[in-house]
């Protein structure tokens, strides 16, 4: 960050870590850390924008540090971006309610300076060459980005992401894994990852144009539209686990236990345990590379433990007859939606005009199956990214496990408190002091204990003075004390009891109908939504993981609820109102 220091040196900078509590809640690894500031960020910066590190633009891109241990953007270089800035200032609240409203004040307070980006003829036209070459990559996904197209392109990640994990290792050198890593990286980047993010765009627009469309429609939600469409892996990921909680009554007893060894050595003893192994394997081929925090690549996937996804199976045998299963539960999302689009149209074609240039109707139909193909895919940019990691930590691992065995490290898993560059020395020599990696890698460990214990707020200003701190007013009744307001991220309106929990291994306390409420939401989360009759947030937005999982299901949700887990308690009676964001503890 010296290049970004010296442009912010005499300015009050403002750090936000929006967007990033959901994605990395919990203090980074350090190779996480190197991964995304030595790797990642800058071969996006490369293809997005032509921009390397060695450019003297480069300070300008430099948007993210590390605070508490936690991922922080630079709001100050972001607002002064020319295409950042804009694009930052149109989607924020979209995906955090709350940063959202806050950053509009920020940009009438005088307090606040955008970095200015350089003026010269020289940057000027680096921007809009630039700016040109980005255009013409998105017309070209515009016009020609289809589903099949979408679905080759994933099919051959899919492959090439295969072939990187199941490599085998045991003959190449540090330096050969270390340079591999390098390379799948950047190929991800190129042939994936930008490409993703572009298609994600026709998605917005997509939304965003049956938004503008249903205005004047107050009692069709647009998010009602976009329930039960399909394609979303995390949704066909959860449904999938439901299904592998349907099996004979005599192995539903072997789930009891908590013990993941266990469980599989019972089921082989049987035909029928065998047979449900072969199911279980299939799903952990698909979807064994996700889990709770699963950006950082210390995270243990679900594969190499299967613990909570046992628990959440044995949850799911809570569900009887007589309850709405999770299939029939999106199959009812879909034909309500099916009823509000025809709805939608027939109202788009009353009028005489309407009838006969019916161009309203035909542009609100190709923009509803454009959002349909391509909303998906805010999820689904990151179920594949995240499989780039299985391939990374295989290595990582195997470099952890020879540091091992040549006395440098006391633990395989040590490994991912060390960073690339430092990886790549340490391939390099040949003698080195067993002592100093050792001590290195204890002294980080206890630096990321304390910053687990730390609760970073949502905004941090480099003076040091705290970030509009809100005075709570002493309400003038005990009914407002009773409720609590949001921003809506799914409509519907419910009554039950609520269930916090705090973090994801919590989950198997959840019972079926209760109101799900947790500080924030990622991938890992999202089993448990298959039993909750409603979700609350302290974070996010319309557009966070929850809020879309939630609207696939048609669980109502509220998203941006300041306090809420310390504000309702577990068995509170609670009221939903996810149409207006209101919620209110029932006496």
């Amino acid at each position: 960050m010296k290049g970004a220091d010296q442009l912010c040196k005499d300015i009050v900078v403002i750090w936000s870590n929006w967007n990033t509590c959901e994605i990395c809640p919990l203090p980074l690894s350090p190779a996480m850390w190197s991964f995304f500031t030595d790797l990642f960020a800058p071969e996006i910066m490369k293809t997005l924008l032509l921009v390397t590190p060695e450019s003297p633009l480069y300070p300008y891109h430099d948007f993210a540090d590390l605070l508490y241990g936690r991922i922080y953007w630079n709001m100050n270089i972001i607002a002064g971006h020319p295409i950042f800035g804009r694009v930052m200032k149109s989607t924020l609240k979209g995906f955090d309610s709350k940063v959202g409203n806050h950053f509009k004040d920020l940009l009438q307070n005088g307090d606040f300076i955008p970095v200015k980006f350089p003026r010269s003829l020289r940057g000027a036209w680096h921007i809009l060459h630039n700016i040109i070459i980005l255009i013409a990559r998105i017309l070209f996904l515009m016009i020609h980005a289809n589903k099949s197209y979408v679905d080759r392109r994933a099919a051959r990640f899919w492959h090439d992401a295969d072939e990187f994990e199941y490599a085998i290792l045991e003959n190449k050198s540090n330096a050969e894994m270390i340079a591999e890593i390098k390379e799948f990286n950047a190929y991800t980047i190129h042939q994936w990852i930008l490409a993703v993010s572009l298609l994600t765009a026709k998605g917005y627009m997509g939304y965003g144009m049956v938004d503008h469309f249903l205005k004047k429609m107050d009692d069709i939600n647009p998010d009602m539209l976009f329930r039960g469409v399909g394609g979303n892996k995390t949704a066909e990921g959860i449904l999938e686990l439901y299904k592998l909680s349907q099996m004979p009554d005599s192995l539903k007893t072997i789930f009891q236990q908590d013990d993941a060894t266990a469980i599989i050595q019972q089921l082989k003893q049987s035909q029928e345990g065998r047979q449900y192994l072969q199911r279980f394997e299939t799903f952990m081929n698909l979807f064994g590379h996700r889990c709770a925090g699963e950006f950082d690549l210390a995270a243990e996937r679900w594969k190499d433990d299967p613990t909570f996804v046992f628990r959440m199976i044995r949850n799911y045998h809570q569900l009887d007859d007589s309850d709405t299963n999770p299939l029939q539960q999106f199959q009812q999302a879909a034909q309500q939606r099916t009823e509000l689009t025809q709805l939608a149209r027939e109202r788009l074609s009353k009028g005489f005009w309407n009838k006969i240039f019916p161009w309203r109707r035909v542009l609100f139909n190709s923009m509803l199956r454009m959002g349909h193909e391509f909303m998906p895919w805010r999820e689904n940019a990151k179920y594949y990214s995240i499989r780039l990691h299985s391939g990374i930590r295989k290595r990582l691992m195997e470099i952890g496990k020879r540091l091992v065995n040549q006395g440098y490290l006391e633990n395989d898993r040590d490994v991912y408190y060390l960073t690339v560059p430092e990886l790549e020395q340490i391939a390099k020599e040949t003698n080195m002091q067993e002592s100093s990696l050792k001590e290195l890698v204890n002294k980080r460990k206890q630096q990321l204990k304390e910053y687990a214990d730390m609760e970073p707020p949502t905004f941090v200003r480099s003076d040091g003075r705290p970030f509009m701190e809100v005075v709570e007013q002493e309400p003038e009744s005990s009914e407002a004390v009773n409720i609590l307001r949001g921003a809506p991220a799914s409509p519907g309106i419910v009554s039950g009891i609520a269930r916090v929990i705090m973090e994801p291994g919590q989950g198997h306390a959840l019972q079926k109908g209760e109101i799900l409420v947790a500080p924030y939401t990622d991938p890992g989360w999202t089993p448990m939504f298959l039993l909750a009759k409603a979700l609350i947030m302290e974070v996010g937005g319309i557009l966070s993981h929850g809020a879309i999982v939630a609207r696939e299901y048609g669980i109502p949700a509220i998203v941006s609820v300041k306090g809420a887990t310390q504000l309702i308690k577990t068995g509170d009676q609670i009221t939903v109102d996810a149409n207006s964001g209101i919620i209110t503890k029932n006496s």
